[in-house]
């Protein structure tokens, strides 16, 4: 085991540098699934206070569009108008839905601000994979840096850099699948609102979206939306396995330093010894 694991150790640390690389790579495509969880919005600038707010409805602007659809849906909803229809019926979520995050005919103000905050939360996620994926590949180079992968025999600089650099990686893995476990609990809690804004936004789906809010909602339209939810925990679960898969390989690498650092330590001795005794001849 010591001589496989010490002649492996170029392939070992390599490895290390390969997850970081991947998660950063993965990390810039993490918002593909969630992207349309969203709401219009504007910040509109108090001209007395300076003071901005947030405003959410049908007729306000974002990204350059102006989609109305998830509003209006919500409009027939909350005034009766699809109470009728089979797939109503067969879909009580709907009406949870009324209870749940409306006020008479519209979402209440809370409901958009939900939508509102857990977007900016999955873009802060998202822009945290990719910065601790950097500072990940930054331990890693750090780790080259020491020469944790060649050295033959491991001083405190390797058994320290083994430890700190590793350790780093640990954390910040950590604070990612916590991060992570948040957001999934907060899409579980809102799952099948979630999907209907996901849907009605989705460009892909502008015919949909359409058809539900500017002809009469029907059976066919109700159950094409609950057929096109894609919003789920999976993505998260991946994300969080490879999280894990580089915490549990940062914690080998610390054991792997700790142990080298022992399996060399009659080696470094003898170096250090003779190098004391060149010292005095010199």
């Amino acid at each position: 085991m010591k001589d496989f694991l010490s002649k492996k150790a170029k392939l070992i640390y390599l490895l290390c540098g390969v997850l970081s690389l991947l998660t950063l790579i993965l990390g810039v495509a993490f918002m593909s699934q969630y992207r349309n969880i969203r709401v219009n919005y504007t910040i509109v600038k108090n001209q007395v206070t300076g003071q901005e707010r947030i405003v959410i409805g049908p007729t306000e602007t974002m990204n350059g569009g102006n989609q109305m659809a998830v509003f209006e849906f919500f409009t027939r909803l909350g005034t009766g108008q699809l109470d009728e229809l089979d797939a109503y019926k067969a879909h009580p979520e709907l009406k949870e839905l009324k209870e749940k995050y409306m006020s008479g005919a519209e979402l209440t103000d809370e409901s958009k601000m939900l939508v509102y905050n857990y977007k900016n939360k999955l873009d802060n996620y998202n822009n945290m994979i990719i910065l601790f994926s950097v500072l990940s590949l930054v331990s890693f180079a750090l780790m080259m840096v020491f020469s944790n992968q060649s050295r033959k025999i491991y001083y405190k600089s390797n058994l320290i850099s083994g430890i700190v650099l590793p350790g780093i990686i640990i954390v910040l893995n950590l604070i990612l699948i916590i991060m992570s476990f948040g957001l999934m609990s907060e899409l579980s809690a809102n799952y099948t609102y979630f999907n209907i804004v996901s849907v009605l936004q989705n460009p892909v789906n502008a015919k949909l979206a359409d058809a539900a809010i500017t002809v009469e909602t029907n059976n066919k339209n109700i159950n094409q939306i609950f057929e096109l939810f894609n919003c789920n925990s999976l993505t998260f679960v991946l994300y969080d396995l490879l999280f894990a898969l580089s915490l549990l390989y940062s914690a080998f690498l610390i054991a792997f330093a700790v142990l080298k650092y022992k399996w060399t330590a009659e080696r470094r001795a003898e170096v250090i010894a003779n190098s004391k005794i060149v010292g005095e001849l010199i």
